[in-house]
């Protein structure tokens, strides 16, 4: 006779964390559809939701798998949850995810799973949340098998394990705030220039968290942390980044004139507009009565604010890891500096220029090292017996000298000029 025990499919901790959190999502979407008279979407409900309703839940929950199985029995428990850890990840779930999204919102009813554009669309924008906090869920697991193995099951915040996973006591709000951002940066619940102003101080935060970090930080720790930061910041690279080029031509065909700077409403009244209205948004309430128009220019600033201050972000971190690998060079090679009649704004054009050819031409692994580079190696007329200021340099690659561009501007027509003579 058949064990009944074995006809029930094993359900472990990811799977049942997928059902946790599928139930609260259903019933959130249903709260709001029925009260949408006097309530808005609030994306980073999701957020929240995870690390407080269904996190206190998926706690819980496991105190009540294993509390009526014996020590044999929950080590197995334990062991091949762990294991769903690494097989049952966010990259390849989203399909099962969808699934008991679908079944929870129909329950008790038996409803056959329709591909529905909309409804796929808000899954899968919900599944970045998950994928963002299920490290979190991982850690609370482990935590929960250290204690049963030492006698003590005790239900603890996550505050509680991010303390214990962190012993020197870094601190991680900055970057848990930014990677918020990223993620709503697909669900429109803010005006363009609004997320570009949020995105700009969240970077400012994290930058000076960094760094603070840093200087806690043993020097054997220092690299690994911001390896882990730049690992973490993988997932949110967009396949093709969105440049200034993209954006003036998408202006262009709507016939709204180019902004040279700053977008005021002074200056574009009308880009002014568009860009501090939210998207898909009328008196309040979430539609799809949209001005077509707009909606392509907000998406399309959406996603050049997000890649040029992840693009700044990835540039820190690289300049961070340049400082803890400095560039040493013999007291010989330091004497020969190369005399130039250029001043230093000019000095630095030409190679910030030649440094942004595409393909590279140099084999460097960060604008900091190119700035020590041309430090070491060149002297203008001005520059002091130390040399010239790395951070100068940094400045005018950011923030080119418009004299130096006239100057660049002149030599490089007489360059095109004999360049032709030689073909």
């Amino acid at each position: 006779m058949t064990n009944p025990s074995l006809c029930n499919k094993e359900k472990f901790l990811v799977e049942e964390l997928e059902t946790l959190f599928a139930v609260e999502s259903v019933n959130y979407y249903k709260k709001i559809k029925d009260e949408w008279e006097n309530s808005c979407v609030d994306p980073m409900e999701y957020d929240r939701m995870l690390t407080g309703k269904v996190y206190t839940q998926f706690n819980f929950l496991i105190y009540e798998k294993i509390r009526i199985l014996t020590n044999f029995e929950v080590t197995r428990f334990f062991a091949l949850s762990l294991a769903q850890f690494q097989t049952h990840t966010p990259a390849n779930r989203l399909d099962s995810f969808t699934r008991k999204y679908h079944r929870a919102y129909w329950a008790p009813e038996k409803v056959k799973l329709a591909k529905d554009a909309k409804e796929l669309h808000c899954i899968k924008y919900i599944w970045l949340f998950y994928t963002n906090h299920f490290s979190l869920f991982k850690v609370a697991t482990e935590k929960a098998q250290d204690e049963f193995k030492s006698g003590v099951l005790g239900i603890l915040s996550p505050q509680a394990h991010a303390d214990d996973a962190n012993p020197k006591h870094i601190h991680e709000d900055g970057f848990l705030c930014f990677t918020k951002l990223l993620l709503s940066s697909s669900l429109h619940s803010m005006p363009p220039l609004a997320y570009n102003k949020q995105l700009s101080d969240s970077l400012k935060r994290i930058k000076h968290e960094i760094i603070g970090n840093l200087f806690i930080l043993t020097k054997d720790d220092r690299k690994p942390y911001l390896n882990s930061i730049t690992h973490s910041l993988t997932d949110f690279k967009k396949t093709i980044p969105i440049s200034q080029s993209d954006i003036n031509e998408c202006l262009k065909k709507h016939n709204i004139p180019i902004p040279l700077d700053e977008i005021k409403e002074v200056e574009n009244k009308i880009l002014f507009e568009i860009l501090s209205s939210i998207p898909r948004q009328v008196k309040g309430k979430f539609t799809f009565n949209y001005n077509e128009q707009w909606h392509e220019i907000q998406l399309l600033y959406f996603d050049y604010y997000f890649s040029k201050t992840l693009s700044r972000l990835h540039r820190f971190l690289e300049e961070q890891q340049a400082e803890l690998n400095p560039i040493t060079y013999s007291t010989e090679i330091t004497k020969l500096k190369l005399k130039t009649n250029l001043s230093v704004p000019q000095l630095a054009l030409i190679f910030k220029m030649l440094n942004e050819l595409k393909p590279g031409i140099f084999n460097i692994n960060s604008d900091a090292e190119l700035h020590r580079f041309i430090s070491a190696s060149f002297e203008t007329k001005q520059s002091k017996e130390e040399g010239i200021s790395t951070d100068k340099l940094r400045i005018l690659f950011n923030q080119p000298d418009s004299k130096a561009a006239d100057f660049w501007e002149k030599h490089f027509y007489t360059l095109l000029t004999e360049i032709k003579k030689l073909k």
